[in-house]
C-alpha cells in the first residue's frame, strides 16, 4: 500500500520515493534531470512531476547530516549540476543509519505531524509508533 511507504520505513526512516532517489545515486553521479526520470522509471504509474522529485531531492540535501550532495544553479525547470550521495546517504541507504536520527523531522503528512519526538514508522503493511522519542538534532 502506496500510503504507509510515505511514512519512513523501520530500517532506515526513508520513504519510498526518498529510497529510489537514493539509490540512483548509489549508482554514480546524475544531474536533476537523470533523477527525474529514473525515479519515474522505477514506479508502477509515473505520478510525481519533476517539481515532486525536486522538492524530495532538496530535503535529502538539507539538515546536520545531508544524504544527498547537491551542486547545482537554479535554472527555468530543474536546475542544472550534479547530484552525489554523501557517505550518511549510502550509510542510511544500507541501513547502517536512521535518517531521522541524524537529521530530525518536522513534517505534516496526510494530517499528522511527523516529528522526531512524535514519528510513526511503516513496517511495509502496518504503522506503529517510533518504540521511544528520539533525541532533538542539535
Amino acid at each position: 500500500m502506496r500510503p504507509l511507504w510515505w511514512i519512513g520505513a523501520n530500517d532506515a526512516a526513508l520513504r519510498r520515493s526518498e529510497r529510489q532517489i537514493l539509490e540512483v545515486l548509489s549508482e554514480g553521479p546524475r544531474t536533476p534531470e537523470e533523477i527525474f526520470v529514473e525515479a519515474a522509471r522505477r514506479e508502477d504509474a509515473i505520478f510525481m512531476g519533476d517539481s515532486s522529485v525536486w522538492t524530495i531531492v532538496r530535503r535529502l540535501s538539507e539538515g546536520p547530516r545531508p544524504l544527498v550532495a547537491a551542486h547545482v544553479q537554479p535554472r527555468d525547470g530543474l536546475p542544472s549540476g550534479t547530484l552525489t550521495l554523501t557517505p550518511d546517504g549510502a550509510a542510511v541507504l544500507a541501513s547502517r543509519a536512521d535518517h531521522v536520527m541524524r537529521n530530525g523531522i518536522d513534517r505534516w503528512l496526510g494530517g499528522t505531524r511527523l516529528t522526531s519526538e512524535r514519528l510513526w514508522r511503516s513496517t511495509g503493511s502496518t504503522l506503529r509508533p517510533s518504540p521511544s522519542p528520539l533525541p532533538p538534532v542539535a
